[in-house]
């Protein structure tokens, strides 16, 4: 789990343990629906995987900046990691169908890798960030998330769909 959310639930009087549930919660629920995902993918299209995961993630959200007790958030948490089976390989099939389709297959460790990178480089910055907001709000930083959800994920897929 991400430091800041972590803080965010001590902050909402959750406990180490119940923190660590969380986490298993999320694992299993990775684990029940990583080929239901991916069905879904396959039977509706990547894009469409992509718009359900992110649509799944933000609603998400919501539970975690409205949960007042224990199961609002593990609500919150399965139905995140719902949303990441949705997101889970399609997003790599989406990159290799484009390359394939612009005659670019070969490259597509090359820019995989390359995407990554900048993943990563987007880690750091947004860590620092949403340091930086956790101190002026605790809640600033959900929000945050919230918006980069509807906006990068759900409003793309739904252009591209």
């Amino acid at each position: 789990m991400d430091a800041i959310i972590i803080l965010y639930l001590f902050a909402h009087g959750l406990n180490v343990t119940q923190i660590m549930f969380l986490e298993t919660f999320s694992a299993l629920t990775i684990t029940f629906f990583e080929v239901p995902g991916g069905a879904v993918a396959d039977k509706f299209g990547i894009k469409y995987s992509l718009f359900f995961g992110a649509f799944f993630q933000a609603i998400a959200v919501i539970f975690f900046i409205i949960g007042q007790n224990y199961l609002f958030f593990v609500v919150g948490i399965v139905i995140f990691s719902i949303g990441a089976t949705f997101i889970s390989g399609a997003d790599n099939a989406y990159l290799y169908d484009f390359l394939n389709e612009n005659n670019m297959r070969d490259k597509f460790q090359q820019i995989d890798g390359s995407i990554m990178s900048w993943v990563y480089y987007a880690m750091a910055i947004t860590s620092l960030t949403a340091g930086f907001l956790y101190t002026k709000s605790i809640y600033y930083p959900l929000y945050l998330t919230f918006i980069f959800l509807i906006f990068h994920h759900c409003w793309r897929s739904v252009w591209q769909i």
